[in-house]
């Protein structure tokens, strides 16, 4: 029995690392499934942004259609429609909406980029935690698992688990 005690400790502190790793592991599994749906999210909310700045794009286009519908009349109403100097108005008027225009549509370009970025940083984030996880139960298991087309499979002393 004297030859016990001195273990005690010992298993006491393999007890409490094995339940912190198994901890850790369920840590890693929640906040890879984080990481994974915040990559979707993103996902998402880039093709949003890309669309709303297709239609923002398109309604600028729209608007400057009517605004120089309006100032195409106004000049024919006061006989300077044939004029050089309303030509070289029109057309400055005319390049910088289109600027505008081309503008928006960067912006969006730029905005989706950006949430394309950030959701491969988040997809492999979870790629990390995942490959984490992987690890710290092959460590509890006593084996570091074989890589399977489903995932990672360990039967180890906690048995079959899948990832």
């Amino acid at each position: 029995m004297a030859q016990v005690i001195p273990f005690i400790p010992l298993i006491a502190s393999a007890a409490s690392a094995g339940v912190s790793m198994m901890s850790g592991a369920g840590e890693a599994r929640s906040a890879a499934r984080a990481e994974g749906a915040n990559a979707t999210a993103l996902e998402r909310q880039a093709e949003v942004t890309a669309r709303e700045a297709s239609l923002a794009e398109e309604a600028k286009r729209r608007q400057t259609r009517a605004d120089f519908g309006e100032l195409r009349a106004s000049g024919a109403e006061a006989g300077v429609s044939a004029s050089n100097s309303f030509a070289d108005a029109y057309s400055q008027a005319a390049t910088a909406a289109e600027l505008d225009a081309l503008n928006i549509r960067y912006q969006g370009m730029q905005k989706r980029a950006g949430l394309l970025y950030e959701a491969d940083a988040a997809q492999q984030r979870a790629a990390a935690y995942r490959e984490q996880r992987r690890t710290m139960m092959g460590i509890l298991t006593g084996k570091f698992g074989r890589q399977m087309p489903g995932g990672l499979v360990s039967t180890g002393l906690t048995g079959k688990w899948r990832d």
